[in-house]
């Protein structure tokens, strides 16, 4: 990795900045009662920045994070990978203006105990969070417009380096009781990238997550239940590849269940039944997932711990009119079939200074051309 990292006497150090900004700004408030949290962060600052270039190295087999899909013809990312992306900077520099700005508000009404009117006790068990931010790395020559959050000029193709739009909300129902609870959870990303290079890996990517997710308890509080519906957007836009662009829609319905009979034992499943869809009219690829998690753990009080999990995902092509490969949006970034994963992980502590850990995974994806098996054991001592 050595060899990618930028060397100083390559570099053009005769350039200089001419003008340098800095601001940083930080509200909080906080009312008596403790039930609203709200904080305010504004940072502003004038900053060197160089285009970079996307380099995927090639680390081993199973030790990265990526893996070239020969499919897609592109880089995607997968736990069990062979490359790890290293992102190189060029030598020549430009000035820039960076603006980060969130704002964040928490809303946690304490328990009412006195006698008071069902619709006030109702309105009571209300709680929520909001979340705002803001960043941009523009070469926009009015700083002013980008201080004063002149969005007209953020997210400008010709002038912005990178820009982020985040907007987070939940709202939940009875979050302070144990036994049952409702969640409304927003998550909206508006993603720009510019500063590559290659006009490939620069890209415009919306995400849009919502969630509404009940939970439960039962057989005094041993057995967890969550009920979840999901409605997810996905759509990426890429000027110099059209044939990358992505517009999918994703549903899904999913159960968690989580038993725990004893202190020992801990008995876990997952199941998700998805349905997505990608609305480019160029693709109008639509799939249909299983996906199902079972895990038991075990454990003796300071002396051994125990878990084994596996995976199964089964990607089943509804629709593929133009014969197209599967894009990484869709299907949990599996091929159409069968796709297992399973891990066992084992600990046991001799003393409170040495330990044994054994661990051992496998993973078999559909369209791969064999198994993968991963094992590793190490025993360690603390001095």
């Amino acid at each position: 990795l050595d060899s990618f990292r930028p060397d100083a006497q390559f570099q053009d150090t005769s350039w200089q900045d001419r003008q340098s900004h800095l601001a940083n700004i930080e509200l909080q408030y906080r009312n008596k009662e403790g039930s609203i949290n709200s904080r305010l962060d504004y940072q502003v600052a004038s900053e060197l920045q160089s285009s970079r270039e996307q380099v995927y190295v090639f680390i081993g087999n199973n030790l990265g994070n990526f893996r070239f899909d020969s499919t897609l013809a592109e880089y995607v990312p997968d736990p069990l990978g062979d490359f790890v992306l290293v992102l190189r900077q060029t030598g020549e520099f430009e000035s820039v203006i960076r603006l980060e700005a969130g704002w964040q508000l928490q809303f946690r009404p304490k328990p009412i105990t006195t006698i008071a009117s069902t619709f006030r006790k109702t309105l009571s068990r209300f709680s929520g969070s909001s979340y705002i931010k803001v960043e941009e790395q523009s070469r926009e020559d009015n700083i002013w417009d980008i201080y004063l959050l002149n969005l007209s000029k953020f997210h400008n193709a010709a002038s912005s380096l990178r820009g982020v739009y985040l907007l987070n909300q939940d709202l939940y129902y009875n979050e302070r009781n144990p036994d049952w609870g409702v969640l409304l959870r927003s998550r909206y990303r508006d993603n720009i990238s510019n500063q590559f290079i290659a006009s490939s890996n620069n890209e415009t990517r919306i995400i849009w997550e919502r969630l509404l997710q009940v939970r439960k308890r039962f057989f005094k509080r041993k057995l967890n239940v969550t009920a979840e519906y999901t409605n997810n957007f996905n759509k990426r836009f890429v000027s110099a590849s059209p044939t990358r662009n992505r517009n999918v829609l994703s549903q899904g319905i999913a159960g968690k269940f989580n038993f725990r009979p004893t202190v020992s034992w801990q008995f876990q499943l997952d199941i998700e039944r998805g349905f997505e869809l990608d609305r480019n009219s160029n693709s109008q690829l639509e799939v249909n997932v299983w996906d199902i998690r079972p895990q038991i753990s075990w454990s003796l009080r300071g002396k051994a711990r125990a878990t084994a999990n596996t995976t199964f995902i089964q990607v089943q092509e509804v629709a593929n009119p133009f014969s197209l490969p599967i894009p990484f949006e869709l299907g949990k970034g599996k091929k159409i079939g069968n796709s297992w994963l399973w891990n066992l992980r084992f600990e046991y502590f001799i003393s409170a200074n040495v330990t044994i850990n054994a661990n051992y995974s496998g993973s078999d994806d559909a369209g791969a051309l064999r198994t993968i098996h991963l094992g590793k054991a190490e025993v360690r001592a603390f001095f």
